[in-house]
């Protein structure tokens, strides 16, 4: 009996335990990437991430920051985004999905970064870094065990839709250049037909359906409906946000990435 009742508790004690950490992302990079590590796998009840930038090459000034264009394009589709931290800086990482994503800033160097998790029976904590370089080759940088701790951010929810009409609008007035604003109803037109296309199941893929609508806005250009120099900041504004929508898994597969577009059809109209 003595033995019996010791075998359960030594399996008691073997369920219970802290979470295992699991992060999915690069350990190398390349300036102008967005570096995204993903602890979606992680089952655990509470997530921090731990970021030490003091081995990276931030630059002084605020513009110019793949980062900070992201965050814009984040709090057009209605996410909260704030600053890790008081800084005359770029905003150098943002942090998504109830703290299971981290998105880093591609600036050369060593990021040191840790994800501390926690459930009702213990604590884990991982620790990752990424080299980001130009490309060519640079020297090793040695490990750091303990990253620096920045300010704990609010982590923004998801909204309701995709938040693409107001900014469709939005870039409507300020990114189209003034005579090819009033192509705006044809091009319209044309990602509607896109999306009647989608709902007939002409598309099996998600990137089938991206090639079908490029498809179909390259041929509007080709026989100059719609002029490609005067919308191209619009464009770029719109990949980045279905870029973003994409990596939030909230646009995976054909009819999502057609309700997306269908919210862009209204703020076109």
């Amino acid at each position: 009996m003595i033995r019996l009742i010791a075998l359960l508790l030594l399996q008691s004690i073997a369920l219970a335990a802290p979470p295992v950490v699991i992060i999915n992302g690069p350990n190398e990079s390349q300036v102008g990437d967005i570096i995204i590590l993903d602890a979606s796998e992680t089952d655990a009840e509470h997530f921090a991430w731990m970021v030490d930038e003091s081995e990276v090459s931030v630059p002084k000034s605020k513009s110019g920051s793949d980062t900070e264009r992201l965050a814009e394009q984040l709090r057009l589709l209605g996410f909260k985004v704030e600053r890790p931290q008081e800084s005359s800086g770029p905003l150098t990482h943002l942090i998504l999905n109830d703290g299971k994503l981290l998105i880093l800033a591609s600036y050369q160097g060593q990021w040191r970064v840790a994800l501390a998790t926690s459930n009702s029976d213990g604590i884990a904590i991982k620790p990752w870094s990424v080299r980001v370089t130009t490309g060519g080759n640079t020297p090793d940088v040695p490990p750091v065990d303990d990253p620096k701790v920045p300010d704990v951010i609010d982590t923004p929810k998801p909204p309701v839709g995709f938040g693409l009409k107001d900014s469709v609008r939005e870039w409507l007035a300020k990114d189209v250049a003034a005579n090819a604003q009033s192509q705006s109803g044809r091009v319209a037109d044309v990602i509607d037909f896109f999306i009647q296309q989608v709902r007939r199941g002409a598309y099996p893929t998600l990137a089938k359906a991206e090639e079908g609508l490029v498809g179909y806005l390259a041929a509007e250009q080709a026989v100059g409906r719609m002029d490609k120099k005067g919308w191209t900041k619009f464009a770029n504004k719109l990949n980045d946000s279905v870029s973003v929508l994409k990596t939030l898994g909230r646009v995976n597969s054909p009819v999502a990435l057609a309700d997306a577009m269908t919210e862009v059809v209204e703020g076109l109209r």
